[in-house]
């Protein structure tokens, strides 16, 4: 059952009011907390967030607005879940700005994860901010005549691997799931290939061969190539296997050898460059890397008219770390018009002299 304030209609009782001192309410309608309840707690997307919810059946709901700033809030200042939840419960400034009473308040960390779900799949974040900045455009009056455009590096929470790692990693895993559902074929593998696969993998870095040694005429191959050689076996063993062959790790076996190596002469060679794009950790596979590290990548555009009372951030585009800067103007303009369609035409003819420089 959806619980969503009317604000049309005056609340007869407001526990903040017999709370806070006059002052002390002055003092929050001065700062932060007095404008997002006065100016943004109405803009946020009930309807959306309501779509996933019964109107008539179910237990009530967490009151709408308040949820949907408190997300805004939790990105905001780059909450937890858990301080999340705890600024929600605790804290007199978050009840003042979200509108909601401070006593009797429960919020569980489960309940806020799953209005995170809904959000992210219904992608209410991205317009959520799109409609925040185009107010702030507005009510401050910001011209937007000047922009500056700059990637920013994020970080991946995850194991950086060496290509070695990587190669053993994947085909480790792999091999996991085949022993795990398969038993009788991977029992039917070299007793060789799955001893060194079901170890920690420290024979990897050293010099000496460790695998059945593959030659190619005089060439023994490296530890490298010749896991990369046990890929190409794996996948021509198990790619018509019905079961096996639409398991996510056979498909970043797959993936990481055709990244990875190539065929050349019927001879499994390393690349000397993957390119940019190549999985790099199975556990973040749209991860890419740049000079600047493993992850991604967010391009930002910020006002810089020195007439402006302030400089705002007016839009970011997620992108992985490979991405060029040099492409983000064409889809950084498409964003832009769906923030400020009215005052397209002062940007445009600015970007378009940047693009001619």
């Amino acid at each position: 059952m959806i619980k969503v304030n009317n604000f049309q209609q005056t609340r007869m009782f407001d526990r903040i009011e017999e709370i806070l001192h006059d002052k002390n309410k002055a003092r929050l309608n001065a700062d932060w907390p007095g404008i997002f309840r006065n100016v943004f707690l109405q803009m946020m997307p009930v309807d959306d967030l309501g779509e996933s919810f019964s109107l008539d059946f179910g237990r009530p709901t967490k009151e709408h607005y308040s949820i949907c700033g408190l997300l805004l809030l939790k990105d905001y200042f780059g909450w937890t879940t858990k301080e999340t939840v705890d600024e929600y419960i605790y804290n007199l400034k978050i009840h003042y700005a979200l509108m909601i009473d401070s006593d009797n308040i429960q919020l569980s960390t489960r309940t806020l994860e799953r209005y995170i779900k809904i959000f992210r799949q219904k992608e209410l974040a991205q317009n959520l901010m799109d409609k925040v900045t185009g107010k702030i455009l507005t009510e401050l009056n910001i011209s937007i005549d000047k922009q500056r455009l700059d990637s920013s590096h994020v970080f991946s929470n995850m194991a950086e691997w060496s290509r070695s790692m990587l190669l053993f990693k994947i085909t480790q895993r792999f091999l996991v799931q085949v022993k795990r559902h398969e038993s009788k074929l991977y029992y039917e593998l070299d007793e060789e290939l799955r001893a060194l696969y079901e170890s920690q993998g420290n024979w990897i870095y050293k010099a000496e061969p460790k695998t059945r040694n593959v030659r190619y005429g005089k060439h023994v191959c490296s530890n490298k190539e010749q896991m990369a050689w046990d890929m190409s076996r794996l996948i021509e063993r198990f790619e018509n296997h019905e079961k096996l062959s639409n398991m996510t790790t056979f498909k970043n076996l797959k993936r990481v050898f055709e990244e990875q190596c190539e065929i050349i002469d019927s001879k499994v060679k390393i690349r000397k460059h993957p390119g940019g794009k190549a999985m790099l950790n199975p556990s973040d596979p749209d991860a890419s890397i740049d000079n600047k590290g493993f992850g991604y990548q967010v391009q930002v555009t910020q006002t810089y008219n020195p007439e402006n009372p302030v400089q705002i951030i007016t839009a970011a585009l997620p992108q992985t770390a490979s991405e060029s800067d040099q492409n983000a103007i064409d889809p950084m303009l498409k964003k832009w018009k769906l923030i400020m369609p009215s005052r397209k035409s002062c940007w445009l003819m600015q970007v378009t002299d940047l693009m001619k420089m």
